[in-house]
């Protein structure tokens, strides 16, 4: 990937996550209507299957996932996949858990003690998320550092390719 390619896919992770924060900052402020939050709910979960999306065509375009060292690349970046699968799933939960407190009434109580709970968590793992998804994986450095890491390592495979020249694709 070039580097005005890294741009254009940081921008992209970025305007995903803005849609997500919207949503989180303003879902309780438009609850006008049961399908308006609905909606809303959603349109922030399409956005974080394409953040999620856009963050394994990242993986994709590697040249260690290319030499086939797939294992590698989901080791080294565990962490990252754990967070987004994780927040994903405690915002489907308190997305789940809202409608059905406020399907009857839009402006019904609903702060018991774990809808607070799951509220609080899922809004530290928006933090987490805001804080490591872009600037971990739209970097070319990144992509530099696994493949140098590698190398450093001493593989063998590396070390032959390297020498004679051949690419991720004749590897396998």
């Amino acid at each position: 990937m070039q580097v005005s390619q890294y741009r254009g896919v940081l921008y992209l992770q970025y305007f995903l996550l803005f849609v997500d924060l919207f949503v989180n900052a303003f879902c309780d402020l438009l609850r006008l209507d049961n399908v308006t939050q609905l909606v809303l709910f959603i349109i922030q979960d399409i956005s974080q299957i394409f953040a999620t999306i856009v963050m394994f065509l990242m993986f994709f375009n590697t040249y260690v996932f290319q030499a086939g060292l797939v294992g590698y690349l989901i080791t080294k970046f565990k962490f990252t996949i754990a967070i987004l699968f994780l927040y994903f799933m405690l915002c489907v939960g308190l997305h789940i858990w809202t409608v059905t407190l406020r399907w009857n009434n839009v402006d019904a109580y609903i702060w018991h003690n774990g809808y607070q709970a799951l509220y609080v968590f899922q809004r530290v793992g928006k933090s987490v998320l805001l804080k490591f998804l872009p600037l971990v994986l739209s970097l070319p450095k990144n992509e530099i550092g696994i493949m140098y890491g590698i190398l450093a390592k001493g593989n063998d495979k590396f070390k032959k390719a390297e020498k004679s020249g051949q690419t991720g694709q004749s590897l396998k």
